[in-house]
C-alpha cells in the first residue's frame, strides 16, 4: 500500500472510532422510583426476603440529599420536580420552579429528540411524582389541570392506578388518546398512538389472585412497545412504598419493595441485553415514617410474613360486625363482638398477643363499638396492635410524615460512574443527560 494512501485511510479509521466514541452513550434509559423508600425499607426487606435486592448489586450507590428549596423537610411535588427537572423548588410544586416559572422536565426534552416517553406508577398518574415529568401547575391539588397537561404531553404510554379527577380520562379520549380498562388490559396495549392503561397495579399478599398486572409485568410491557432505534425513557414509581411509611405498616412496606424490586429486575434483564446502550437508575424522592430497625434481625423479620392485608384494610373487623346477634342483651352482644374482633385481628396478624395486650385490646374495640362510627377506633386498636408487633420484630417508626433522611441512588449503564457523592436530587436529570447518546452526539 502506498504511504499517502495508508496514512488517508489511518486517519479515517480514527476519526469514525473517535465519532464512534463520542456518541457512545445511553439511549434507553430507566429512571425507576420508591415513593417512600429509605435505606431502611430496603435492609428490612431484605431480612423478610432472606436475600439481597437486586440493587443492592448494581455497579454505582450513592447517598441523595432529597431536602427542598427552604431547607424543610420534601414532599413528593419538590423531590419529583427535583429528580424530573433539575432544580430545588417548594413542597407541592409541579415542574415549576421557587419563582413559579415552569421549566421543562427531561423527559420532555428527549421527547423533542426522539424518544418514546412511559410513565408507570401505582400511585394515580397526575400524582405529584408521575406529574413532574409532564405538568407545570403551582400546586399538586390542582388534579384537573394536571389531567389537561398530560392529555396534552404527546407521552407514548401511561399506565397504573388511574387518575384523580375523571373527567381527564374523557379530556384523553378526546385528545386522541386510547384509554384501557377492564380485564387483560397489557394485551389491549398497541405500539402505536398514545396509551392510557387504567389498572391499578397488583402486589401479592396471602389468599389474593392478581386480577391486575404487576408493576414489572408494565415495565415488560413498557418496554415492548416503546422499544425503538431513537430510544426510550421510562419513568416507574411504586407509590405505595410511602402509603406503607405513612401508615407505619411494615407488613406492608416489604411486599411493596419486593414488588418494586420485581421491576427493577426487569430494567436490569433489559440492560443486561444491551449493556452499552441502557441506563438504570434506582431512586427514591424521600424517606417516609422514619423507619429504624433496633433489634431486628432475620428470625423476628419473619413475624411480618403473617400479617394478611394492610393495615388500613378493615374488610376483617366488617365481617365480624356484619354477623347478626339475635337473642342476646346488649352488654353480652358487645362483649362477643370484642372477643370476635379479637381473634379476627389475631389471624389478620398471624400472631397471638399477650394477655396484658389482648386486655388492652379488649378495651380499644369497646370503645370503638360504643362510638357511632366505630371506624376510627377500630384504626386505633389495629395501630396499636402494629405498635406491639414491631416492637417484637426489633423495628419502630418515629413519625407517620415524611423525614429528612438521605435516600440511596443506584445506577448501572453508560454513565453510572458518574452517580456518586455528594449527590443531590437535582443532580439526576444532569446526570442522566450526560450519559444520554442524543441525536447528533458526535457529528
Amino acid at each position: 500500500m502506498h504511504k499517502p494512501r495508508f496514512l488517508l485511510l489511518s486517519l479515517s479509521l480514527f476519526l469514525l472510532c473517535a465519532t464512534m466514541a463520542l456518541a457512545d452513550g445511553a439511549k434507553y434509559v430507566f429512571l425507576l422510583i420508591g415513593d417512600g423508600f429509605g435505606p431502611n425499607q430496603a435492609a428490612l426487606t431484605e431480612l423478610v426476603a432472606d436475600r439481597k435486592l437486586a440493587m443492592q448489586r448494581m455497579s454505582t450507590h450513592a447517598r441523595m440529599g432529597t431536602l427542598n428549596v427552604t431547607s424543610n423537610i420534601t414532599d413528593s411535588a419538590a423531590s419529583g420536580t427535583a429528580i424530573a427537572c433539575g432544580m430545588k423548588t417548594y413542597n407541592g410544586a409541579i415542574g415549576v420552579d421557587k419563582d413559579r416559572q415552569p421549566v421543562e422536565s427531561l423527559a420532555m426534552k428527549l421527547q423533542k429528540q426522539g424518544f418514546k416517553i412511559g410513565l408507570i406508577s401505582s400511585s394515580p398518574l397526575t400524582d405529584a411524582t408521575p406529574a413532574t415529568h409532564y405538568a407545570h401547575q403551582e400546586k399538586r391539588s390542582m388534579h384537573r389541570e394536571i389531567g389537561h397537561d398530560l392529555a396534552g404531553s404527546g407521552i407514548a404510554f401511561v399506565g397504573g392506578a388511574g387518575v384523580h379527577d375523571k373527567r381527564t380520562l374523557d379530556d384523553l379520549r378526546e385528545s386522541g388518546w386510547n384509554v384501557i380498562g377492564g380485564t387483560n388490559v397489557l394485551a389491549q396495549v398497541r405500539p402505536e398512538g398514545q396509551t392510557f392503561v387504567n389498572s391499578s397495579p397488583y402486589t401479592a399478599w396471602p389468599n389474593t389472585r392478581p386480577a391486575t398486572p404487576t408493576l414489572a409485568e408494565y415495565l415488560a410491557r413498557a418496554i415492548e412497545v416503546l422499544d425503538n432505534p431513537n430510544g426510550f425513557f421510562i419513568m416507574l414509581e411504586n407509590g405505595r412504598i410511602d402509603y406503607a411509611g405513612h401508615d407505619n405498616d411494615a407488613a406492608m412496606t416489604w411486599r411493596e419493595v419486593l414488588a418494586f424490586e420485581e421491576a427493577v429486575e426487569v430494567a436490569l434483564a433489559f440492560q443486561a441485553r444491551r449493556p452499552d446502550e441502557t441506563l438504570v437508575i434506582v431512586t427514591a424522592d424521600h424517606e417516609t415514617g422514619g423507619l429504624q430497625l433496633e433489634a431486628c434481625d432475620k428470625e423476628k423479620a419473619q413475624l411480618l410474613r403473617g400479617q394478611q392485608s394492610p393495615l388500613s384494610d378493615l374488610g376483617w373487623a366488617m365481617k365480624v360486625l356484619a354477623v347478626k346477634l339475635e337473642g342476646v342483651d346488649a352488654a353480652t352482644a358487645r362483649r362477643q363482638r370484642t372477643q370476635s374482633l379479637l381473634a379476627a385481628l389475631e389471624q389478620q396478624f398471624g400472631m397471638t398477643f399477650t394477655a396484658e395486650e389482648r386486655a388492652g385490646l379488649e378495651g380499644l374495640f369497646g370503645k370503638a363499638l360504643d362510638a357511632g362510627n366505630p371506624t376510627d377506633g377500630l384504626r386505633k386498636a389495629v395501630s396499636q396492635a402494629a405498635i406491639w408487633r414491631d416492637a417484637r420484630v426489633g423495628i419502630r417508626y418515629t413519625t407517620g410524615g415524611h423525614s429528612a433522611a438521605k435516600v440511596l441512588t443506584h445506577a448501572q449503564g453508560p454513565g453510572a460512574e458518574r452517580f456518586v457523592e455528594p449527590l443531590e436530587n437535582c443532580d439526576l436529570p444532569r446526570l442522566i443527560s450526560q450519559a444520554i447518546q442524543w441525536p447528533g452526539k458526535g457529528e
